[in-house]
């Protein structure tokens, strides 16, 4: 019998040796397909997250390769694709930016698996076994596929996903021009979803609103919202546009035509991408060409666009703007923000109407005659002329007053008059994850700016604060810092690190190796109250020692949460 059974084991490891397998390579495309999904299916950012974090198997093919060449440890051989396959597996669940299985990601996943047996198959038959260490090179190559596999796939794909999506885009495109929305589209490097949300609020008072959900701002999400969610109720549809590249923004606004247009902001938050301001401002004001030629108006803050770049192009385009901020240097036709203060309760604001603008009815698609529109009339002190405003926002930071301001000259060039603005913005919400303020009850507090941070709102959400933290509280702030910056990462942080050690009394740093002038930047502060400093590798690891450290009375900021790809290194 025991020989018997001696006789077998050789069949018993070759069997388990390919599940195993199977196995690895079942999950290990499967969190690939999850990172090229976090960057979005871009290629050629998704080979360079590879690259940086040389994000290739390590443990599985050194335990078989070994297990292999040395016969004693033959029996070892299952153990290497298993550890790796488990490996893969702890990153799907504790992924903070999960893989979601849409369509398109089935498509890609079913294409790699297909690759990957593909060649494993022809390995073991067009190679064989006659020559095990050549061999054993091609299994170890066969371990490093999955990124690859994912990527071919895709390309593969790339023929039928184009016709889909033309498909998809035609059918938007046609949906727009039988409901006939007047479009609102907003674009910037940073104020867009807020000012979106703003305006959506004061817009709903009186006319029944769509706007594209989150931080949907490509040309598929937005597609995707038309097609499934514009119902012929909806007098406006406003459009939130991201820029990832120059003709980007072009391209959305030939997909929903704006008839009026908000740009929140000129700077760095593409820098990665763009390289420079001035692209970034090319490319912003292509929807300012997309409105004019529709008829409307483009709402611009002066404040947050380089004035060398924008004073040329006011003087030279004969296009209708509205010019909101504090240092419109001497334009006509806006808004000027005379002051803002931010108490535990919100922000409050004093705006004046400058004497240049005149409220109309705006350019669009509809001509709406009930709601706000009828309420012009009779409102003349409202609009005209120079006029003092007192103006409440029960949302905190006073980086967004500048996009409340945004939010207000849209909706005046839509023809809603001032007091129907103010009113709703007293009751205006929170955003979901945008210094979104819960105050202690019980429990420490929290401060929750988790989406899209950039160096305007991180500097006033530590401003925010030592504002809304009780006496007796503690600051805590939590951050990995920011991404995108290009050539500023450093000189960002290290400012940010200084105006944290004068608002924080604790500061959870999360991935230290990424941003370490931020801690430079705590360190070298002037004062001598320094707030205490920890580092971890992990959002987790911060969060379980907000768990069982945080008082009653403390509030913590949560400033920006990176996904996985960007948090930490992934070891495989």
């Amino acid at each position: 019998m025991s020989q018997k059974i001696a006789d077998m084991a050789p069949l018993f490891f070759v069997i388990a040796g390919l599940i195993t397998l199977i196995y690895f390579l079942y999950q290990r495309n499967k969190v690939m397909l999850m990172f090229f999904q976090q960057e979005g299916y871009d290629g050629k950012r998704y080979l360079g997250w590879w690259a940086r974090n040389k994000a290739f198997d390590i443990r599985a093919s050194a335990l078989l390769g070994v297990s292999l060449v040395y016969p004693p440890l033959h029996f070892m051989a299952p153990l290497g694709p298993l550890w790796g396959g488990l490996i893969s597996r702890k990153y799907l669940k504790t992924a903070k930016k999960p893989l979601v299985m849409t369509e398109r990601a089935k498509r890609i996943f079913h294409i790699s698996l297909i690759l990957t047996v593909v060649y494993w198959i022809a390995i073991d038959r067009l190679i064989g076994r006659e020559m095990p260490y050549w061999y054993l090179v091609f299994v170890l190559i066969g371990l490093q596929l999955p990124p690859f596999t994912i990527l071919c796939a895709n390309l593969l794909l790339s023929p039928a996903e184009k016709r889909v999506k033309n498909k998809f885009r035609q059918e938007a495109v046609d949906k727009l021009a039988q409901l006939n929305p007047t479009i609102v589209a907003l674009t910037g490097s940073y104020g867009k979803t807020s000012t979106k949300h703003i305006l959506h609020h004061i817009l709903s008072a009186a006319n029944p609103t769509l706007m594209t959900p989150g931080s949907v701002n490509t040309e598929m999400g937005i597609t995707r919202i038309v097609r499934e969610n514009l119902k012929p109720e909806h007098d406006y549809f406003i459009v939130e546009m991201g820029a990832y590249g120059p003709g980007s923004i072009a391209r959305l606004c030939r997909l929903t035509p704006p008839h009026q247009g908000v740009i929140t902001a000129v700077g760095m938050a593409h820098y990665e991408r763009f390289k420079s301001v001035d692209t970034v401002f090319g490319a912003k004001f292509e929807l300012a060409e997309a409105v004019h030629q529709a008829g409307g108006t483009v709402t611009v803050h002066t404040d947050a666009i380089p004035e060398r770049l924008l004073k040329p192009r006011l003087e030279a385009d004969s296009g209708d703007y509205l010019l909101v901020g504090d240092q419109r240097n001497g334009y006509q036709n806006g808004i000027d923000l005379l002051s803002v203060t931010e108490k535990p309760d919100g922000l409050h604001l004093t705006i004046k109407l400058n004497g240049g603008y005149q409220q109309k009815p705006a350019a669009g698609a509809n001509n709406h005659s009930d709601g706000a529109s009828s309420t012009v009339q009779g409102q003349a002190e409202d609009s005209t002329g120079a006029k003092t405003h007192q103006v409440f926002v029960p949302i905190y930071g006073t980086m967004q007053a500048d996009n409340i301001i945004c939010a207000i000259g849209c909706a005046l060039s839509l023809g809603y008059p001032m007091p129907v603005i103010k009113a709703a913005l007293k009751d205006m919400p929170q955003t979901r994850h945008r210094l979104e303020y819960t105050p202690p009850a019980g429990r420490a507090g929290i401060l929750d700016d988790a989406f899209n941070s950039n160096p305007v709102g991180f500097e006033a959400a530590l401003d925010t604060l030592s504002v809304v933290t009780p006496e007796g509280g503690r600051r805590i702030l939590i951050t990995p810092g920011m991404v995108e910056l290009g050539e500023r990462h450093d000189h960002e942080h290290h400012r940010l690190g200084t105006l944290a050690a004068k608002n924080c009394d604790i500061v959870l740093v999360i991935t230290p190796d990424r941003i370490p002038a931020f801690i430079n930047g705590i360190e070298e502060a002037e004062g001598q109250n320094k707030p205490e400093v920890m580092t971890f590798e992990t959002q987790q690891a911060g969060q379980d020692w907000l768990n069982a450290n945080a008082g009653a009375l403390d509030v913590i900021l949560y400033e920006n949460n990176l996904p996985d790809l960007f948090e930490q290194r992934i070891v495989f």
